[in-house]
């Protein structure tokens, strides 16, 4: 793993269990079992001051306005950048006796779903006439039919010229009065919602979501997320992306049609008011290489 700017340290998990805190960027694990898969997830974390854009200076002035502005928040929190990177290792003994996994059919699935987790959720913008909102009330769930927004790719290298699926949806928004009684519905447009294909080779395939989504009943900040996903013909893949820390946030994938969806990434809601632009994003990434 190479260095992230402005980090001076890493958390270590194997299958959700800590390892080890480093300073390094290289981590050597020698109780890996031999006959099953293994899951790594790095965690680190960035004051907005320390990171490459230039306007961080403007950005960690205005989160700690914010922290001390939101009661549920704190300076710390709004000002420091989430980094999660995530890998996932075949067993030891099947990669020595036959190196790296050929997948046997590659379709791959990637849906991405955000969600309010809350039955009703109270407005931050205190000059609304809509004070509260209908949340989605549930838990992570790939199958879930509530969201406030749903993304699918399809990307199917089965054949020699690959193919790119996509469909998107956004969930109805539903607004109640000071006495939590319903007063006002919409459908935000799905027009910020696009994906592209960016490089397509006989090796694999690339492509870019693209999220920002808005409340259509009141004036709030958009829902935001980037993703870049590249699928290899030898079954490998990385997927690389950043989001805001609200709402939920959840992303699958799941190889050929009848596959089962794994989780690659699943993060909490920090408040609504933490869609704002000058609070620290939260950056992940998922692969499988070696």
């Amino acid at each position: 793993m190479g260095a992230i700017d402005g980090i001076d340290a890493y958390d270590i998990y194997r299958d959700g269990e800590l390892v080890t805190k480093t300073r390094h960027t290289q981590f050597t694990d020698r109780d890996v079992p031999e006959d099953r898969e293994v899951t790594y997830w790095v965690r680190a974390r960035r004051p907005v001051d320390r990171t490459e854009s230039p306007l961080r200076k403007i950005k960690s002035i205005a989160a700690t306005v914010f922290g001390l502005l939101n009661v549920d928040s704190s300076q710390e929190q709004a000002a420091v950048e989430k980094f999660w990177l995530s890998k996932k290792i075949a067993p030891l003994n099947q990669l020595l006796a036959e190196g790296p996994d050929k997948a046997a059919e590659l379709k791959w699935h990637l849906r991405y779903l955000t969600f309010l987790p809350d039955n009703v959720l109270k407005n931050p913008n205190l000059t609304s006439p809509n004070p509260y909102f209908q949340g989605d009330n549930r838990s992570f769930d790939p199958e879930a039919k509530q969201y406030r927004s749903l993304s699918n790719c399809i990307v199917n290298l089965t054949a020699p010229q690959s193919t790119f699926d996509f469909d998107k949806d956004i969930g109805t928004s539903i607004a109640y009065n000071w006495r939590q009684k319903f007063r006002k519905a919409d459908v935000a447009s799905s027009e910020g919602v696009t994906a592209k294909i960016i490089e397509d080779t006989a090796q694999k395939t690339e492509f870019r979501l693209y999220h920002s989504v808005g409340n259509p009943l009141t004036t709030s900040p958009n829902i935001d997320y980037e993703v870049s996903a590249t699928f290899y013909r030898n079954g490998v893949y990385n997927l690389i992306g950043v989001h805001d820390q609200s709402p939920n946030h959840e992303i699958y994938l799941k190889l050929g049609d009848q596959g089962s969806w794994q989780a690659l990434h699943q993060t909490e809601s920090e408040g609504l008011a933490w869609m704002a632009d000058p609070i620290a994003a939260h950056y992940w990434r998922f692969s499988n290489f070696l």
